[in-house]
């Protein structure tokens, strides 16, 4: 009870120690981020299936613009994603093989009701028979087998199916399919079942022609209109029907002619046969009036053996307008044959997919036509197109665009099916067997890029072997636009690939990715760079280590230009701004310049700067002059640029020679500090200091042979291969082994990180990033990207009690401080502590060391004085301050140090003998607008009798302005300061004791107009009233209630300790 009484003297301490606790942050919330611990960020793999080996989107249809359906024929697999594509579960393909009777996968084709994403179809057991969900795959239902429809024969199989929107009073729905049998008869026909009665049955519509296609009007509940694409042994032939609902029957005499064949009118061009046509497409617009000749128009497209097989016949594979009463080809190709796979619309505009693909380049080919309806279509290609087709020139381009138009969407796949009867062949394997790596994959464009800009993002069959490089863009938490972007680049078998994940937060990268650029590169090793931070541009980088690859994108990846001429052999690259970068090959280094040249940019090459060492690894610079380039092991030097790489001067070896690894202190421009080590298993870490030094500091990590260094917030960290070496001193004149922390909790056995990707992030917390350098295997977390949340650099632990000036009271017989604890804030995941204990505030006295004390509490660590072997004085003045040493993860880790807190033991033997420091009460502390001729006022213990007073515009008191010997707690300056400058001043006890100094400032009212000061209002110092009008009268009556209640707990304590 005393000691809080007396500590209520100083209040103003423990309120400022409770305001600065208050504003420490506060435990972070971590996501796939985990404090003080290493954490695998996701990477792309087959988990939500964005990478997926091996893969063929073989069907595809799209429900909403977040629900959609997938098929993997070769595979057997069957998907569905809830997010527009960027994940995918295969729940619904355990559900349907839970469905009575078991159908037999793979599913060959799928559709989904125009008003209802959860009402899907499937066609399974190779093409005979037909499922139906209405809960978005959760469950499934088989329909009566197609083969009861009188019109079945032995050998049809199910070429499309088609689901039609609600119609009629009780809103009921049809399901049809067509059928056909590649046997050089018409003998298929669409048969149709509905679904508004308990037991539906198929019934054939007696077209008597094989059905690649059919498709509903979306317009069905009111023109009640069915459009069928049908062969027979003459030609290809759209036929369009009016359903008699009542009967399940259709009525085909609706178009003049009944059928329009599909083949460029009046050229005498023929139309396959039902044993030459391969696939086939109809799109109906959203306008389509079945009821209405003019609005009767639809589009259709097919492929077929003229193409794959170098028919004789003029069939020309294409794409086609049908308009009563004619088609018209719309020369996709301007003429040439243009076997498309697949066909989509939107808003007038027409997305063609074909079946072909660039073998070599891995990309699909599709096509845009924005005026379909004109005499002479124009088509165009994207900028950068859907993956597919990688060695095997087979794209299988299934287009469509979302609901609501904001992307175009791309699923493609490899198969072998060259003819209409490999393409009823459902044998497994067949010819429906896909290709493994053939890039493969989803793909989306959106239309505020003009679908030009094709991404994959999920189901890619692509080969991730490793994980080179990667780079990070980073603004902590934002509200709306991720702004929160890492590029990452990864090599395999096939194609080697770029990949984007962006993010509100930080913490949520790597959830999503998708990827964005693609290419096979000669040597398998990517490095990425960025601009920086502090640059007023943004553009990311890649290059192909050992070729001549280079390229840059300015739209956060969207595009990427190859920056030509660039030197070969690159061995690695600065960027000092998107327009300025270096690169350097081997031992030399080229200056790379985007530059305009009349009314072209182009990049203007300065090559062959010797750096003057004899290989070269790794390259950094600072700003537009500092260039630093390491070797490759040769001498384990480093050259040095000071002019932006006019020459170059070659630093001594470092201690031990091995591959260099650099970094910059992150105060280089104040500091000129340079880091370095080799990748020999014995190199410590050693500091430079760019014009003074003459020889390399060791810093004496605890481990030896490091694959990269980084550096921020003060902080230098080394990557050594199982783990990083982290010190919170770099700077310091002596730093020992001691002074290095060893983060690898959390690391799997074996864990190997790649050379120079150690990367630092700073927002809320520090993240370390770094790649693990063996083979990417995702589930055994090998060669995977880590993080580690270093929550122990920015915020320190915070002192609570003593608090700031608390006086802690004294024990009269034992002339030492009664019992107290020391108490502090807790750390997230902090268990231990050091606790030091100095009599100044430099801790060049340290009286006590308390190493890795461990708290019986952790929500109020703390040691209390029983536990610490000394005694504190009565009387005396101690400084203390805490640290973290450990954490919860059992991995010592130190914590900055906390701010020194000061506390005072009171006097031994009589309340005379106390000599607390005053309290300053007027001016208040940093006052603005004082006047002139200032009073100044304290608060003291009523055993002082001499005060002494300084006041000066020096912080360090060396020069005074004045000094005064007072025996009372006030005092009134006797001259006139300067008007708006800032003045110190500062008040101890004398006599009978002398206490600590308590200083202030303040800074006195700007002089607005010239003023005189009378004469009369100046006062001498020797005979100032403490009552004059510098000092208004309710302070003088506050001092002396502060006074009395000073007297009051003194007293009480004397009175207390004698009972």
């Amino acid at each position: 009870m005393a000691r809080r009484l007396v500590s209520s003297v100083v209040i103003f301490g423990v309120v400022l120690s409770s305001v600065l606790v208050a504003i420490l942050p506060s435990s972070q919330v971590l996501a796939q981020f985990e404090a003080l611990r290493w954490t695998p960020i996701r990477t792309p793999s087959d988990e939500d299936f964005f990478a997926v080996t091996p893969s063929e989107v073989s069907a595809l249809v799209l429900g909403s613009e977040s629900v959609w359906y997938a098929a993997d024929i070769p595979n057997s697999s069957l998907y569905r994603t809830l997010d527009g594509g960027r994940t995918w579960d295969d729940e619904i393909e355990d559900a349907l093989l839970d469905a009575t009777p078991t159908p037999t996968l793979p599913v060959w084709d799928l559709a989904v009701a125009p008003d209802d994403p959860d009402f899907i179809v499937a066609v399974t057991d190779g093409r005979q028979e037909v499922y139906v969900s209405q809960d978005g795959g959760d469950s499934w239902e088989a329909l009566p087998s197609p083969s009861t429809a009188a019109e079945w024969v032995p050998g049809h199989v199910i070429a499309d199916v088609a689901v039609s929107p609600l119609y009629g009073d009780n809103e009921q729905r049809d399901v049809a399919v067509g059928i056909r049998l590649p046997n050089g008869a018409a003998d298929g026909d669409v048969i149709v079942i509905q679904l508004d009665t308990l037991i539906g049955s198929w019934r054939g519509q007696g077209l008597d022609a094989d059905v690649s296609r059919v498709a509903f009007s979306p317009n069905y509940d009111d023109d009640e209109t069915i459009i069928a694409l049908v062969s027979d042994t003459t030609g290809t032939f759209l036929a369009t029907g009016y359903r008699v609902i009542g009967s399940n029957t259709t009525l085909w005499e609706v178009t003049n002619p009944y059928y329009i064949e599909i083949s460029h009118m009046n050229t005498g061009a023929l139309s396959p046969r039902e044993d030459q046509l391969i696939y086939s497409d109809i799109v109906v617009p959203p306008d389509y009036d079945g009821d209405n000749a003019s609005k009767r128009v639809v589009y259709v497209s097919y492929a077929s053996t003229v193409y794959l097989l170098g028919d004789p016949n003029e069939i020309p594979d294409d794409v086609y307008r049908v308009a009563e009463p004619h088609a018209y080809r719309m020369n996709l190709k301007q003429g040439g044959n243009a076997p498309v796979f697949s066909i989509a619309y939107r808003d007038g505009t027409v997305l063609a997919g074909e079946v072909a693909a660039d073998a070599a380049k891995g990309r699909a080919w599709v096509h845009f036509c924005d005026e379909p309806d004109a005499s002479f279509p124009d088509w165009y290609e994207p900028e950068k197109r859907p993956s597919a087709g990688f060695g095997t020139g087979v794209g299988n381009a299934i287009v469509a665009y979302t609901p609501s138009g904001e992307w175009a969407v791309c699923g493609t796949s490899t198969n072998s099916v060259t003819t209409p009867a490999e393409w009823a062949d459902v044998t497994l394997p067949g010819p429906w067997s896909g290709a493994g790596i053939d890039e493969s994959a989803v793909s989306r464009a959106a239309r505020g890029d003009d679908y030009s800009l094709w991404n994959q993002i999920s189901l890619i069959d692509t080969d991730i072997a490793q994980l080179c490089d990667y780079v990070l863009w980073l603004v902590g938490t934002v509200e709306e636009e991720p702004g929160n972007t890492m590029f990452l680049a990864s090599v395999g078998a096939g194609m080697d690939s770029i990949w984007r994940s962006t993010a509100l937060t930080e913490e949520d990268l790597g959830t999503l990715w998708q990827r964005v650029d693609f290419l096979d590169t000669p040597t398998d090793d990517i490095i990425m760079r960025r601009t920086p931070e502090t640059g007023s541009d943004s553009a990311t980088f890649y290059a192909v280590r050992d070729s001549q690859l280079l390229y840059r994108s300015v739209d956060e990846g969207q595009t990427w230009d190859r920056i030509h001429e660039c030197p070969e052999d690159v061995t690695d690259v600065a960027i000092v701004s998107s327009e300025r970068i270096y690169v350097l090959y081997d031992n030399l280094l080229a200056i790379g310049q985007w530059t305009k040249v009349r009314d072209w940019h182009v990049w203007q090459w300065e090559y062959d700067i010797d750096t003057g060492l004899k290989s070269g690894s790794t390259l950094l610079f600072h700003g537009n002059s500092y260039i630093f380039a390491g070797d490759d092991g040769e001498e384990g030097e480093i050259a040095i640029s000071t002019n932006g790489g006019d020459s170059f001067t070659v630093l001594p070896p470092l201690p031990l020679v091995g591959r260099v690894h650099m970094t910059l202190d992150n105060d280089f421009a104040r500091n000129k500090l340079l880091y370095a080590a080799t990748d020999n298993n014995v190199s410590g870490i050693y500091r430079w200091t760019v014009g003074a030094a003459t020889d390399w500091e060791p810093l004496n990590p605890p481990n030896g042979g490091f694959s990269a260094l980084a550096s921020s917030t003060g902080v230098l960290y080394g990557a050594f291969g199982q783990g990083v070496d982290r010190t919170l001193i770099p700077r310091a004149p002596n730093i020992t082994v001691m002074d290095w922390d060893s983060l690898t909790v959390g690391l799997t056995a074996g864990t190997d990180f790649r050379s120079d990707t150690l990367r630092v992030t700073v927002n809320d917390v520090v993240n370390l990033w770094a790649l693990d350098d063996r083979n990417y295997d995702y589930e055994a977390e090998e060669g995977r990207l880590w993080v580690y949340g270093d929550t122990f650099v920015l915020p320190t632990p915070w002192p609570v009690t003593p608090a700031l000036g608390e006086v802690v009271p004294c024990d009269i017989c034992d002339c030492e401080a009664c019992p107290f604890c020391f108490e502090w804030k807790p750390m997230p995941k902090a268990v231990r502590w050091d606790l030091w204990v100095a009599l100044d505030e430099q801790f060049k006295y340290v009286l006590l060391k308390l190493e890795d004390v461990e708290p019986w509490c952790c929500d109020t660590p703390g040691v209390c004085y029983f536990e610490i072997p000394m005694s504190f004085d009565c009387g005396s003045t101690y400084y203390w301050r805490i640290r973290a040493t450990g954490t919860t993860e059992n991995e010592r880790v130190h914590s900055r140090w906390s701010p020194p807190m000061h506390f005072l033991v009171a006097a031994g033997s009589t309340v005379e003998s106390m000599h607390v420091a005053p309290i300053l009460v007027t001016p208040g502390a940093g006052a603005l607008g004082v006047n002139r001729t200032p009073g100044f006022s304290w608060t003291g213990f009523p055993s002082t009798t001499v005060y002494e007073f300084q006041l000066t515009q020096d912080n360090t008191f060396r020069s005074l302005l004045d000094r005064v010997d007072l025996d009372r707690t006030a005092y009134v300056y006797p001259g006139n300061l300067e008007p708006g400058a800032t003045y110190f001043w500062r008040v101890r006890a004398l006599t009978p004791h002398p206490s600590e100094w308590t200083t202030s400032s303040f800074t006195v009212l700007p002089q607005v107009a010239p003023q005189v000061v009378p004469e009369a209002t100046i006062l001498d110092a020797r005979t100032a009233s403490p009552w004059s009008e510098a000092t208004p009268l309710w302070i003088w009556v506050l001092i002396a209630a502060l006074a009395l209640l000073v007297i009051c707990i003194l007293t009480y304590i004397l009175v207390d300790r004698r009972r």
